[in-house]
């Protein structure tokens, strides 16, 4: 046989104690939400290049994966750019590792505030980076790496009281939704046509399409191209 509450005081007692009970609940549902915030953030975080604050190669690989899903569903196409810094070692080796850090953090600005809200800009390793431009067609690419390349010549980096001037070559290709080539396959179209470029005098923009047959750029080929 269950005993009554005397003067209501085992009833304050339970409900003390329910209250207590759902303040805990709801101390730990806050504490999850506060996790999932910081999860979140440590998420962005990782995709995020710690010297030039562009995001990084991970995120330019998840982002071109749904950049060309959205072409196949959509028929809109997508061009990338892929630009490298030319002689950018002899920057390094003449002023400096910090210069040269100096140099791909203003080469990063110039490429934020030359690139739509819609654009991704990513640094894609070393002195390269990689834009990946939604709804453009090649045509629309080149234009905007134009407007990159010039601000990137006109731009004087200074360092130490050292006046730095750099120049890049650029490499543009498009996906439109007939193609049939993968992201490996338009990263390498766009990569030989930055590395024609190179070939061509550096400080310019050169473009290929999908359908044009490419010639193999060695990693050898590469080094000596910088």
């Amino acid at each position: 046989m269950s005993s009554k509450p005397v003067n209501g005081k085992g009833t304050a007692e339970a409900e003390a104690a329910a209250g207590s009970r759902r303040l805990t609940r709801q101390d730990l549902l806050r504490r999850v939400e506060e996790l999932e915030a910081q999860n979140t953030r440590l998420r962005e975080l990782s995709l995020i290049d710690v010297l030039t604050g562009l995001h990084n190669y991970r995120y330019f690989q998840e982002q071109i994966d749904i950049e060309m899903e959205r072409v196949r569903r959509t028929g809109a196409p997508c061009a990338i750019l892929m630009l490298d810094l030319d002689f950018f070692k002899q920057i390094n080796d003449a002023y400096g590792h910090e210069a040269g850090n100096a140099v791909l953090r203003e080469t990063a600005r110039i490429i934020k505030a030359g690139t739509r809200a819609m654009d991704i800009a990513c640094r894609y390793g070393g002195e390269e980076f990689a834009v990946i431009l939604p709804s453009t067609s090649l045509e629309g690419a080149v234009r905007i790496a134009q407007r990159i390349r010039r601000a990137i010549k006109r731009a004087v980096i200074e360092h130490a009281r050292i006046p730095i001037k750099v120049t890049v070559s650029t490499g543009a290709a498009c996906f439109n939704y007939l193609d049939r080539v993968g992201r490996d396959e338009l990263v390498e179209l766009a990569d030989s046509a930055l590395y024609q470029a190179k070939r061509s005098g550096r400080d310019r923009v050169c473009s290929v399409s999908t359908s044009a047959p490419q010639s193999e750029v060695t990693p050898t080929e590469k080094d000596l191209l910088k």
